[in-house]
């Protein structure tokens, strides 16, 4: 029945103008980084330390994108981690968390209470054709 299930979620979906919603299991679809694999990946990000006070972050400008006639996009994954903070989409405080940044319209206002690292970077199966950068404006709020 398992295999059906996963075959059904693989299936692609009608247009028809009805909702569907995606339930993701935080057991079941989780990929689990080693401590090794999250050491890696923090050595290999952009990295600032914000200040207690209040950021919100977003794309300045620029585009990810591959080689060739490839389309670029301006996105960038986060990773916050160290001091107390809350993003204020979820209203919660943490001291670590993963976000993305999708677009010039998008940002994230950050409340940090204590210092915190903010690692900025891709996530990629083969780097040697990728191409572009963004540059994150992180911008302190009153």
């Amino acid at each position: 029945e398992r295999e059906r299930e996963e075959e059904a979620a693989a299936a692609p979906l009608p247009n028809a103008g009805k909702r569907y919603i995606a339930v993701v299991d935080s057991n079941r679809y989780c990929y689990q980084l080693t401590t090794e694999q999250r050491d890696r990946l923090h050595q290999s990000s952009a990295k600032m330390q914000l200040e207690a006070g209040k950021y919100r972050i977003r794309i300045k400008d620029g585009s990810f994108g591959y080689k060739g006639d490839h389309a670029r996009e301006p996105l960038a994954m986060l990773r916050l981690k160290g001091g107390r903070f809350m993003n204020q989409q979820t209203g919660v405080t943490v001291n670590s968390t993963w976000g993305t940044l999708n677009g010039f319209e998008d940002a994230m206002i950050l409340h940090v209470y204590e210092p915190t690292t903010l690692h900025a970077f891709y996530i990629d199966t083969y780097v040697g054709d990728n191409e572009g950068d963004v540059t994150l404006a992180i911008d302190p709020l009153q």
